[in-house]
């Protein structure tokens, strides 16, 4: 709790549907357990402050989409960067682009390179 207050003080003004609320699109769209929330908001609490509408949801279904990537997948990408959800779904586009067009790498290749 020390680290969440520290780190993301406005956390503390959140409605307790509105935190549970981004809790469950994690726990649905991931597949996160309890435990697996508790790491992430612990060393990323700032994801609080995101928006489930304009963020996560979207982020989410943005890197199974793109990717190609399972529950599992996604679940290990986020857990190891959870900073991943805070980018923007034009600077990821643009990051895997580089990865493709000027690197050469696959969409199979980029995946592995994440995971």
């Amino acid at each position: 709790m020390w680290k969440i207050t520290n780190d993301a003080p406005s956390v503390l003004g959140l409605k307790a549907n509105n935190v549970r609320n981004k809790v469950l699109v994690l726990q649905s769209l991931v597949g996160f357990s309890d435990e697996e929330i508790r790491r992430l908001i612990t060393s990323q609490p700032t994801l609080l402050q995101l928006s489930v509408k304009k963020n996560l949801s979207p982020s989410i279904l943005y890197w199974i989409r793109q990717l190609q990537i399972g529950k599992d997948e996604l679940k290990t990408l986020i857990l190891g960067c959870p900073t991943l959800l805070k980018y923007s779904r034009s600077n990821v586009h643009g990051k895997l682009m580089f990865f493709q067009t000027t690197m050469g790498f696959s969409l199979s290749e980029c995946r592995k390179l994440l995971i």
